[in-house]
């Protein structure tokens, strides 16, 4: 990129607009860089980039995008009502969620692709005893439980090795979706001056709750009187790395454009 001009040595005549090779002062003329010296990493990445339908100019960063995404959410909530007796109701509710989300970071395909899943259950059961016309007791008791993950992009189907970049270890073998740790997403790059495609962390959250309840309701006369307990237990577990398939940038510090930087 040069707004300027060159001149018979391939110099640009805006000196801030000048590429030259990385950590030196050498000029690379007309700013193109040979294709002999661009490296396999980046050559790797472009591959599976996004690119514009037409040129709006070297160097400019117009690229507009539209990602698409699904998801599908399943529901099922039974209940079950039951009098044994006149005096007696019970009744026992189940409800059962599963949700997946799919999206992408600019990058539309399996390189790009993001999971977010959720599972969810649980259950109610009451019991209501009728004492007298006055008097009346009324217990729960409820538990659920709830799973959500959510994949980095590209897990599954990308690693940093598949692009040649090495010391970034795998993630756990436990991992859904990373082929037993070895595929855990697409390397995030952020390039100055250009829509970064960056990875955010994986994330694996357990969570149950835990509660039971009883009331006594009594009528005296015109007064209502009720007095009861609850007791509820919660816990969570939240996992949540960071950079686990890295994520690198690029400023132009080394040869003056940031884009030169990353070829």
């Amino acid at each position: 990129m040069c707004t300027g001009t060159f001149d018979g040595a391939g110099n640009c005549s805006n000196p801030g607009e000048q590429i030259h090779y990385p950590g030196t002062a050498t000029a690379v003329p007309f700013n193109t860089i040979p294709s002999g010296q661009i490296s396999s990493i980046s050559q790797g990445l472009l591959a599976v980039w996004p690119t514009g339908t037409s040129a709006v100019g070297i160097g400019t960063d117009e690229l507009l995008l539209s990602s698409p995404s699904n998801s599908n959410l399943n529901r099922f909530n039974p209940r079950i009502d039951f009098n044994p007796s006149q005096s007696d109701h019970i009744f026992g509710a189940l409800h059962t969620q599963r949700g997946r989300f799919i999206d992408y970071r600019l990058i539309v395909g399996p390189a790009g692709q993001r999971t977010q899943r959720s599972s969810d259950y649980a259950t109610t059961v009451g019991w209501t005893h009728t004492f007298s016309s006055t008097l009346l007791n009324d217990f729960r008791f409820g538990y659920m439980h709830r799973i959500g993950d959510r994949t980095p992009y590209g897990a599954g189907a990308a690693s940093p090795t598949d692009f040649g970049i090495s010391g970034i270890p795998n993630c756990l073998s436990s991992v859904p979706d990373t082929s037993g740790g070895t595929r855990c997403g697409t390397p995030g790059v952020s390039i100055s001056g250009f829509t970064s495609i960056s990875n955010s962390g994986m994330l694996y959250e357990p969570a149950s709750t835990f509660q039971f309840g009883d009331t006594v309701s009594k009528q005296l006369g015109r007064h209502s009187i009720k007095t009861g307990g609850e007791f509820r237990h919660y816990s969570t577990e939240n996992h949540q790395p960071t950079g686990v398939v890295g994520n690198v940038s690029f400023s132009g510090s080394q040869s003056g454009n940031a884009f030169a930087d990353f070829l």
